[in-house]
């Protein structure tokens, strides 16, 4: 009855602007008013067609166009449409380092942890953990591990590394970093090493006869 809804849902033979849900029931369902005992479509819900890819469930709820008016609120009946939107992830990273002294020394053990929170309204999948351990630090040449965090959940990933020898007054950062289809990033943390002590010792030297 409306050249407009001919014009939202595109040209018959090209492609859809917007689906008219309306369109998906049995025609015998296909009317929300009814005048003279005639059926007619005149309420529709109209998506896109990424939206259209969410449906799970359309219907025209008869409540009113059947009744008489004096036992209805309205002459028009009600278009039901039900959509699963899927989610996504929202993923944090964060890195804290725990040191036994501060500056450090070589060959002290250092205790890293790495939290990545998902703050989403979905799990993430197969996410990508990443730690180059940087020169100065002993433990291996890479950390890697595929974690899924769910959604408003975290994972909390620990490892110790030691202070290399020959490390004086360096600053070591060492950087966390996670890769995911939604995303990407990363965290870093600091640690300084001591100077080198040096002790000297005075001997008297005692002159006299041998």
């Amino acid at each position: 009855f409306s050249e407009t809804l001919d014009v939202l849902r595109g040209a018959s033979d090209g492609d859809v602007v917007l689906h008219n849900l309306v369109s998906d029931l049995p025609q015998a369902e296909r009317y929300t008013y009814v005048y003279d005992s005639n059926g007619q479509v005149l309420d529709h819900v109209l998506a896109s067609p990424g939206l259209y890819d969410a449906l799970t469930f359309v219907d025209i709820v008869h409540t009113n166009a059947e009744y008489p008016a004096d036992s209805r609120v309205t002459d028009h009946d009600q278009v039901l449409g039900r959509f699963s939107i899927p989610g996504e992830p929202e993923l944090h990273i964060a890195k804290f380092v725990e040191l036994p002294n501060d500056p450090v020394q070589p060959g002290d053990v250092v205790t890293f942890t790495i939290i990545l929170s998902n703050t989403g309204y979905a799990d993430a999948e197969d996410v990508l953990v990443t730690d180059l351990i940087p020169e100065g630090l002993i433990c291996g040449d890479i950390m890697e591990t595929v974690i899924v965090p769910a959604s408003n959940d975290l994972v909390i990933i620990r490892f110790t590394a030691e202070v290399a020898d020959n490390t004086w007054d360096m600053t070591i950062t060492n950087t966390a970093s996670y890769t995911h289809s939604s995303g990407s990033g990363s965290a870093s943390v600091s640690l300084t090493v001591g100077p080198q002590t040096f002790f000297q010792l005075f001997l008297p030297i005692m002159a006299g006869k041998p």
